[in-house]
């Protein structure tokens, strides 16, 4: 072996000496000793040259698994500066290649580096190295060890599941961005296939090449690892051409797809994927003697594998489309459920394995509603000794009568595997073309899709999506739909918008623009579905997991009405865990949530229309469930049921409230409703503050800090701008601040005062065009404060947190819309009708009060708009209104009592103009808070005690009682949040004099409160 080491490196010395020698003309030389020095064990691949992102050289065993991979640089190349760098492209791509080899060889032809991955520091570590001095001082002995040494590696090892799917996701990331490479060339294979458009025309409307390379990566990632836990056996590059028939669209995709096209790249990571699939201990995912029928609901190996998959692969888009498994626990009780009402409300004496009956998942995802109505089903007739019934039940029930919709691919494919394992271990295996009714369609979206002639399969799918979306009669529509604030563009097609208006009109009763965006979640469209679907029946039942903003969301009132309209009895268990909310248990613990979110709670829904003229069970029931841990909510719902509950009296029946329709219990003051007059209903104009969407740009502290601010953006790029005011950079944010730098190089804007937090006041550079600099301006709103004599009235129209009403305040500026802890609302007293570029006399400026208001004013005490004002202000401040009324206060639009009682009336107005005086900062204190020791007067914390507020360790403010520090406006405690938010600033002279006054300030409200509450008769009962 010596000599063929000497004889290498004479033949590398010669072709460094040839004209136009580069690093591949050295590559012959050094695969012909490896093959000599490891034999016919190993196979040694020479990668094609011209690809990038891919190592030189890949080694397999004999049992086809790579063991490692070989990475050649230039003679003369530095390999310890690669090394030594750790930021250098050359060391980055030495790491990725450790996604799929456990060993590299790391050469430049003389030089000789064995590297392995330490993934305890997330570094390279070196095994062995040679290096080549001269032709004279050959180490050949020492090369023969390293190279030795590189094949008694073992293939990459797999111990658990995490680390296999940790690194299919790895390998699926780079399949990804190879696939992208390989579209962005419109002469490559893919660019010219009919798959994207394929996709993009039928199901996947507009869907761009990100997203594509996207989800085609992960069908061939997917498409083998379920190959190989339904084979049990390996599997190999021809499995593309051998997927079950039971996925018949996805067989056509990959049959038709010819994988040598493709580049040398993306065969490499698809051999690699394979390798890694093919490694793995079957027993990490089915323990030995176990099937899958039995040990899925403890922990089902798919559901597991691809929930873990995308928190590594791509955790946002995991969030934001709602893929999380449902609880079995959930789904158990919702399908027994199902049974029970199919039965006694229902008129079907076999319950859910009814021949007659059709039952469509509406969102699918990974089947485990679909899988658990076919369990349910195998344990009925198992309880009833009917097991000879099964074949015909699969065949003339499941595979006939069982339906599923869902859009995205990898969950599709994920639920027709966990099916047919599970029919599997029951002993039922698909006959000829027999599959389940399960498709790849977009529940929401009812336009045809486009044929292609070379697609049968895709187009034979499409259209029986289509027939069961339009005429199959479903009696019951199941699932758990995703939860979406913002929606998909896939979920915001016209049919479902068109749906959506029963929601947002009833007559003369339309919801404002801002209602109708709250109804632009996912599951509220999906259930619009599902109802509209039910409507086109007799009768039936929709049996749902879903957001539980509908049942007391403002914006939802005529939702719920439309939805007592369609069912007849309406059963909702409330499970609470909105993280938000600050949702408690009775004993005061952070409620939990049963789905690791936080951001919405969840309950289940049962909806029934029974089709009778009289039903004595009409009505909207109600119950709900608290706990500290998840744990404890799924425990309690193991065995019950709908009946169970009804057995036990814990439906409680809910009184309708007409102008709400509450679905939870909540006892409305009639007072309040029927004699109080709402705020809406008194302000003609009014709408939220602005939103800049760049605060950290064009908001500051001060003039001079703004001046600098537009400087940089006149002179520097959007991407230096992002960087420089630390702003999340995406597309949209670079094309609202190109629109930006127009609107400041083009003067559009003015620098005006912003009242940004409670009696905190800043400076905005404020342009009236939306999507620009200021984002959402507001401006037919804020365009009577600007340059105007008025002051408004701040506001919001609920709260929903564990926090009091409190959301009120006055200015004379322009508001941002997070001035409190919620959206805040701002009604000018007067309206200007000319604009302000115009010369305005007395009679533009007319009172913001609706046509109306002014009639009841008529009738009235004739006071000014200030009075009336003052008057409002008063009620607003006053703690017993705020107290009484604080569960009406959470929903909508505060209320005001006005009272006859002229010296009543003048006496609160009078304190009301106190108070407003005082928060426009009119009126100074009589006494302040001392400012007693000298110092640099930077904050550097922010401590209370002892009637101080220390804004160093040195310094503080003295004479703050308890009640002036903890006061708060907004659900924000003023003092702290106006020191807090200028932490690490040293204070000027006006700023100490700004604390001073509004402590004192404060002082006097709470004083001014207590007098106002002498007044309670005017609001109380």
């Amino acid at each position: 072996m010596l000599a063929q080491i000497k004889s290498y490196f004479q033949e590398i010395n010669l072709i460094r000496k040839t004209p136009n020698a580069n690093e591949t003309t050295y590559r012959t030389p050094l695969e012909n000793l490896v093959n000599i020095i490891w034999g016919k064990n190993f196979t040694v691949r020479q990668e094609a040259s011209s690809e990038t992102g891919i190592p030189d050289f890949t080694i397999w065993n004999k049992s086809a698994h790579i063991i490692g991979c070989i990475e050649c640089k230039k003679p003369d190349f530095d390999l310890n500066h690669v090394l030594e760098h750790k930021k250098s492209k050359e060391y980055e791509q030495l790491c990725k290649y450790f996604t799929w080899a456990k060993v590299i060889l790391f050469t430049n032809y003389f030089s000789f580096y064995l590297l392995e991955w330490n993934n305890e520091e997330k570094d390279i570590n070196v095994l062995d190295k040679v290096l080549y001095r001269d032709v004279k001082n050959l180490l050949c002995d020492d090369i023969l060890r390293l190279l030795n040494l590189f094949v008694q590696a073992r293939p990459m090892p797999v111990k658990n599941r995490d680390s296999l799917i940790r690194m299919l996701a790895d390998k699926t990331k780079y399949l990804r961005d190879m696939i992208l490479d390989e579209l962005e060339n419109s002469e490559s294979y893919l660019a010219k296939s009919e798959i994207q458009t394929l996709f993009s025309k039928t199901l996947y409307r507009d869907l761009d090449k990100q997203d594509f390379a996207d989800a085609f990566a992960q069908i061939i990632t997917f498409s083998q690892i379920f190959c190989r836990l339904t084979k049990h056996t390996d599997i190999s590059r021809q499995d593309f051409a051998n997927i079950p028939a039971f996925i018949p669209i996805l067989k056509e995709i990959l049959g038709k797809f010819n994988l040598e096209e493709m580049s040398r790249g993306i065969l490499y990571l698809i051999d690699s994927i394979i390798d890694t699939v093919n490694i793995y201990d079957e027993a990490i995912f089915f323990p030995q003697g176990k099937s899958y029928k039995d040990d899925h609901d403890i922990e089902d190996p798919f559901i597991y594998l691809y929930e873990q998959f995308l928190k590594e692969f791509n955790p946002q888009a995991r969030n934001a489309r709602g893929v999380f498994y449902t609880p079995i626990q959930i789904v158990r009780y919702l399908i027994k459920s199902t049974d029970e009402i199919l039965k006694t409300r229902l008129s079907s004496a076999k319950g859910i394995i009814d021949n007659n009956i059709h039952i469509l998942d509406f969102a699918t995802g990974t089947g485990t509603f679909l899988l658990s109505a076919i369990e349910y089903a195998y344990k009925e007739l198992i309880e009833q000794e009917n097991k000879g019934m099964w074949k015909t039940l699969v065949q003339d029930f499941i595979l006939k009568n069982l339906y599923g919709f869902e859009y995205l691919i990898v969950p599709y494919i994920l639920a027709h595997f966990r099916i047919y394992e599970y029919l599997k271990d029951c002993d039922y295996k698909y006959q000829n073309k027999e599959r389940l009714k399960l498709y790849l369609t977009n529940t929401l979206d009812q336009s045809e899709p486009e044929k292609f002639p070379l697609f049968t399969e895709f187009n034979d799918e499409a259209d029986a999506a289509q027939k069961v979306k339009t005429s199959t009669p479903i009696l019951v529509v199941m699932g758990n739909p995703p939860y979406n604030s913002k929606s998909d563009p896939m979920n915001s097609k016209k049919w479902i918008q068109d749906e959506l208006k029963i929601y947002q009109e009833d007559g003369d009763k339309k919801l404002t623009g801002t209602e109708k965006q709250k109804l632009n979640d996912d599951y509220i469209k999906f259930l619009r579905f599902a109802q509209w679907k039910i409507d086109t029946q007799e009768k039936g039942l929709v049996s749902v997991i879903v957001n539980n903003s509908f049942l007391d969301g403002v914006s939802h009132r005529l939702m719920r009405k439309s939805l007592m309209e369609s069912f007849d009895e309406i059963y909702i268990f409330n499970l609470h865990g909105n993280g938000n909310k600050g949702e408690k248990t009775l004993d005061g613990e952070i409620d939990a949530n049963v789905f690791p979110i936080q951001s919405a709670g969840v309950c289940m829904l049962l909806l029934v229309k029974t089709g009778k003229k009289s039903n004595p069970y009409q009505g909207v029931y109600y119950q709900e469930l608290f706990a500290p841990k998840r744990e404890a909510k799924l425990s309690y719902l193991n065995e019950l049921s709908w009946q169970t509950d009804l057995d036990s009296n814990r439906w409680i029946k809910l009184e309708d409230t007409p102008q709400w329709h509450w679905f939870i219990p909540r006892a409305a003051q009639n007072k309040y409703w029927d004699e109080f007059r709402g705020l809406a209903e008194i302000f003609s104009v009014y709408n939220s503050g602005i939103e800049t969407g760049k605060d950290e740009l064009i908001i500051h502290f001060s003039e001079k800090e703004l001046h600098k601010a537009l400087e940089a953006i006149k002179t520097q790029s959007p991407e230096e701008i992002a960087k420089l005011y630390y702003l999340k950079e995406s597309q949209s944010k670079t094309e609202q601040l190109m629109r930006a730098k127009k609107e400041v190089e083009n003067n559009q804007g003015n620098i005006t005062s912003i009242h940004y937090r409670p009696f905190d006041f800043r400076k905005i550079y404020y342009a009236k065009k939306s999507g620009g600099i200021t984002r959402r301006p507001v401006y037919d709103t804020m365009r009577h404060l600007i340059d105007n004599d008025n002051i408004g009235l701040m506001f919001v129209r609920y709260v929903v947190a564990d926090i009091p009403f409190e959301h009120i305040l006055i200015s004379s500026n322009i508001i941002d819309k997070n001035f409190t802890a919620y959206q805040t609302y701002f009604a000018p007293l007067y309206c200007y009708d000319k604009q302000k570029e115009l010369e305005l006399s007395e009679d533009d400026k007319n009172p913001n009060w609706t046509d109306d208001f002014k009639k009841f004013l008529e009738a009235y005490h004739t006071k000014t708009p200030e009075d009336i004002l003052s008057y409002i202000y008063a009620i607003l401040y006053a703690p017993s209104y705020r107290e009484k009324y604080a569960d009406d206060l959470s929903y909508d639009y505060p209320r005001i009592p006005f009272t006859t009682d002229k010296k009543q009336f003048d006496d609160l107005f009078a304190l009301g103009q106190k108070l407003i005086d005082l928060h426009l900062m009119k009126a100074p204190p009589s006494s302040k808070p001392s400012f007693p020791i000298e110092g640099d007067r930077r904050i550097t914390c922010i401590e209370y005690r002892d009637n101080k507020i220390y804004i160093n360790q040195d310094q503080y403010f003295d004479h703050i009682s308890p009640d002036v520090w903890n006061y708060t406006i907004g659900g924000y405690q003023v003092l702290h949040k106006w020191i807090s938010s200028r932490k690490d600033r040293i204070l000027d002279f006006s700023d100490i004099q700004h604390v001073q006054q509004v402590a004192e300030l404060l002082k006097e409200t709470i004083s001014i409160q207590k007098e106002i509450d002498k007044y309670k008769s005017v609001w109380d009962e």
